[in-house]
C-alpha cells in the first residue's frame, strides 16, 4: 500500500512540474506577442501614419464600444 502511495506522490509532483512549467511558457508567450505587436506598431507609425491612425482610431472605437456593452459588475445593495 505504501508503494502505491510513492507512486501517486511521484505522479502529482510531475504534475505540478508541468502546470508551473506550462505557466511559464504561456506567461513567455504572452510577454514576447506583446513587444512583437508593440514594435510592430511603432514600425507601422513610422513607415505609413494614416494606416496606423485608422488602426489606432478603429481599436479605441472597438474598445469604447465593448466597455459599454460588455457585461457590467452588479453593485452590492
Amino acid at each position: 500500500m505504501q508503494y502505491l502511495d510513492d507512486v501517486e506522490d511521484i505522479f502529482y509532483a510531475a504534475a505540478l512540474l508541468t502546470e508551473r512549467l506550462r505557466r511559464f511558457l504561456k506567461t513567455t508567450l504572452l510577454l514576447a506577442v506583446s513587444v512583437i505587436f508593440q514594435i510592430l506598431g511603432v514600425l507601422l507609425a513610422l513607415g505609413r501614419p494614416p494606416i496606423a491612425f485608422a488602426i489606432a482610431c478603429l481599436v479605441t472605437v472597438a474598445m469604447l464600444y465593448r466597455s459599454v456593452t460588455g457585461p457590467h459588475p452588479v453593485e452590492a445593495p
